[in-house]
């Protein structure tokens, strides 16, 4: 049985997918609440105490600093970087045999055809519009669960469980 799927690398997609990982944006929102609460202690601080020096600004100040660098970091730098990537409107296609699955790139950029076993899947996780098919614990192949030519998505859903270990497969 043979699977084939087309996939456009578009940055709509890949901010998808970057956005899967949300667990380590919780971490950075308990980080950014930590800062802003140790910043009202200081104002609060100040006002109750009625002492209005200038280095009692510093924390305040390096509060500030650090929610700012916080959020530039991590949600606005990676959206500017996806969106001057080389490797946005890469179209690449993926074809599942019985042994391995082939991905083939071709664009003016990028032309490459990987031939890789199953056994060098990280893990298999499904979104609400792609499938993404792990090489390491973050790097991924992105399916487009829209662009089958050869089979469909419940199909390769199965197939793959039968491939792989139950613990690599996180399908919904």
């Amino acid at each position: 049985m043979e699977f084939s799927v087309v996939t456009e690398y578009n940055y709509k997609r890949r901010v998808r997918f970057t956005d899967y990982y949300s667990t380590h944006r919780v971490i950075l929102w308990v980080l950014i609440g930590i800062f802003a609460l140790y910043g009202i202690y200081w104002i609060r601080d100040m006002i109750l105490n009625g002492v209005w020096l200038y280095y009692n600004l510093f924390p305040l100040i390096y509060c500030l600093f650090f929610i700012i660098l916080l959020v530039f970091s991590y949600f606005i730098l990676p959206r500017i970087r996806l969106r001057k990537s080389d490797a946005n409107n890469l179209t690449c296609t993926l074809t599942f045999n019985e042994d391995a699955f082939v991905m083939v790139t071709d664009s003016p950029l990028v032309q490459e055809n990987s031939r890789i076993s199953y056994e060098q899947i990280y893990k298999v996780a499904e979104g609400k519009e792609d499938m993404y098919i792990f090489l390491t614990k973050r790097n991924a192949l992105i399916v487009d669960k829209s662009g089958f030519v050869q089979g469909d998505e419940s199909k390769l859903k199965a197939f793959l469980s039968t491939k792989l270990d139950k613990k690599k497969i996180r399908f919904k």
